[in-house]
């Protein structure tokens, strides 16, 4: 008996006999490296979602000020389910669903234990509160990206909109999750009729949210420069588009739903991950403002005290000064951090040298207070009135000292 094996033969491609409920079945072990390829390349997208959303999660607890805003909560609900949704993912891998003799014999009713039913069940429950939960902010976005509008008419419309494909999507989801639950439990083979409309639905929910950041980016690009305000360079329009605008998530959603290949491993768990994680970059901008003085994609926060402040928000312990600027053209106040030398002035303890060499004037009459208001309302006059005639205005004493106070640096003219 000769042992020569041929030139030609592949081992992957040996053809295997066995016993399916459909009577004798063979497949190759190239068939079963395959299912194994696919199964392992799950496992280890679900295993990443876990690392990847748990850092999140915990970088964001962080650096927080706020934990109570709804932005926030809703993230970290999102962050939360994804991760749970992810373990028992993996648990339905290791279970009976996945075995390799479940999949290729169909013996379900033999091979499919109690516990695999439960963990089959909570996953796909699971999925359907992320997707419910990834929609509930999305509508909340785009309701923050609209708060400020002045078209009562385009607001109410691009809200409700938003509010009917979320809907439309959760229920649908609803639906397949309570039908795929019931199969189970009866071990009935059941094939969703509707799970490319759930795909379509949530990836027009994405894809709309994201044309609307980036509409918001061309539009405060137009509006700041409008205002004459400083305006987005290059790396930050990148950065807005590529991270906060929810564009990779929308192109993998397409690309998740059109290509056939990527349908044999778990590539929508991907989708929905770069979603998810893109939710909290996504609320900053869309809760940023156009007419700041420096451009920024961060949100609208409160305001930080520091230590050692004379503004404190309890006001029982004194913080670091924080000046107050005007942000130009716009509408909104920006603080800073006070300089050094503010930071040691003391209204009974004045270095009055000092505050010479660094540009203050000192030789004033400190009877009234010289706020940006009142500033504003004396340029309106000088404007409209000569110096002259403001002087030899019939005006007291008082507000004559005062006039001459707040107008000691045009005295120069």
């Amino acid at each position: 008996m000769s042992n020569t094996i041929s030139l030609d033969f592949n081992p992957s491609y040996q053809v295997l006999n066995f016993t399916s409920i459909y009577g004798n079945d063979s497949i190759t072990f190239d068939d079963l490296d395959n299912y194994f390829h696919i199964q392992l390349k799950n496992c280890i997208i679900h295993s990443v979602i876990i690392g990847a959303c748990g850092l999140t999660m915990i970088s964001l607890f962080i650096i927080s000020k706020n934990k109570k805003t709804p932005v926030f909560i809703m993230n970290q609900i999102s962050l939360i389910l994804i991760i749970i949704h992810s373990i028992f993912y993996i648990c339905y891998l290791f279970g009976g669903f996945a075995k390799i003799s479940t999949t290729f014999t169909g013996f379900y009713k033999l091979l499919i234990s109690q516990n695999d039913q439960i963990i089959y069940s909570i996953t796909n429950f699971i999925q359907f509160l992320l997707i419910l939960s990834i929609e509930i902010s999305l509508v909340f976005q785009i309701r923050t990206l609209f708060k400020s509008s002045n078209n009562l008419n385009l607001k109410y419309l691009i809200t409700s909109l938003s509010i009917l494909i979320a809907l439309s999507t959760s229920i649908l989801y609803l639906y397949d999750t309570i039908q795929s639950i019931i199969s189970i439990v009866k071990l009935n083979d059941f094939e969703s009729r509707l799970l490319d409309v759930q795909k379509i639905l949530f990836s027009s929910s994405v894809n709309f949210m994201s044309l609307l950041l980036i509409l918001k980016l061309l539009f405060a690009i137009k509006t700041r420069r409008y205002l004459g305000l400083k305006q987005f360079d290059g790396f930050h329009i990148l950065l807005i588009m590529s991270s906060q605008a929810l564009i990779i998530p929308s192109i993998l959603m397409i690309l998740s739903y059109s290509i056939q290949s990527l349908s044999k491993f778990d590539f929508f768990a991907l989708s929905v991950f770069f979603v998810t994680i893109s939710l909290p970059l996504s609320s900053m901008w869309a809760s940023s403002s156009n007419d700041t003085k420096i451009p920024n994609s961060s949100g609208n926060y409160n305001l930080n005290y520091y230590n050692h402040s004379y503004y404190s928000n309890n006001n029982q312990q004194q913080q670091s000064p924080i000046s107050f600027n005007p942000s130009g053209k716009g509408t909104s106040y920006y603080s800073e951090r006070a300089t050094t030398l503010q930071n040691n002035m003391d209204i009974n303890n004045l270095d009055y040298e000092k505050l010479r060499n660094n540009g203050y004037d000192i030789d004033i009459n400190d009877t009234q207070l010289f706020t940006p208001t009142t500033a504003e309302a004396e340029l309106n006059d000088s404007h409209w009135y000569s110096k002259q005639q403001i002087i030899n205005d019939n005006r007291d004493k008082d507000d004559e000292i005062n006039f001459k106070t707040t107008h000691e640096i045009n005295k120069s003219n």
